[in-house]
């Protein structure tokens, strides 16, 4: 008899054990509520990546996590964020450019740190490595601080940097 396949809570809980395990995340006391946050050595490395890809053509590095060749990647800018589609199709958007490099960042560094990373759903992993860049402190752009706003009545939460002005998180569109 085979074993039913675990629901999304059960997946979600079973990725953040294979984050805390790998030291990625560690469980801090939050008054009185449990919560996480990225560890130390985590943190100094993500930054680290971070600094070396600025200057780097992103999607040749998003093609290598999409299993897509780099030559048919198109990366669109705007105001609105960051589309980057293959043959026509998006396979990823962000907020900025500073969110796609944390982002590209973070799943690099996941993926040689986290146990089974690649048996997680491709979706899952994506929004895994966008809610990391909740504990950005620095654009990865800039340098400059990042500061934490409520976006709208619903207290979704919006990153902003403030010496560039890019948008890290913004909860009610991503």
């Amino acid at each position: 008899m085979s074993q039913p396949s675990p629901g999304p809570e059960t997946a979600a809980e079973t990725l953040l054990d294979r984050l805390c395990d790998a030291g990625v995340l560690v469980a801090v006391d939050d008054r009185g509520g449990e919560a996480v946050a990225v560890t130390e050595a985590f943190h100094a490395e993500w930054r680290r990546r971070m600094d070396h890809l600025r200057d780097r053509d992103l999607t040749t590095y998003l093609a290598l996590y999409r299993g897509a060749d780099p030559d048919v990647l198109e990366c669109a800018v705007s105001e609105l964020g960051v589309v980057v589609a293959r043959e026509g199709e998006p396979i990823g958007r962000w907020p900025s450019e500073a969110a796609m490099l944390a982002d590209v960042a973070a799943y690099s560094l996941c993926d040689e740190l986290v146990a089974g990373w690649h048996e997680c759903p491709s979706a899952q992993r994506d929004e895994l490595v966008a809610r990391l860049r909740a504990f950005l402190d620095r654009c990865p752009t800039c340098g400059e601080a990042v500061v934490a706003r409520e976006r709208d009545e619903r207290a979704l939460p919006r990153l902003r940097c403030e010496g560039c002005g890019a948008t890290l998180l913004d909860a009610g569109r991503e």
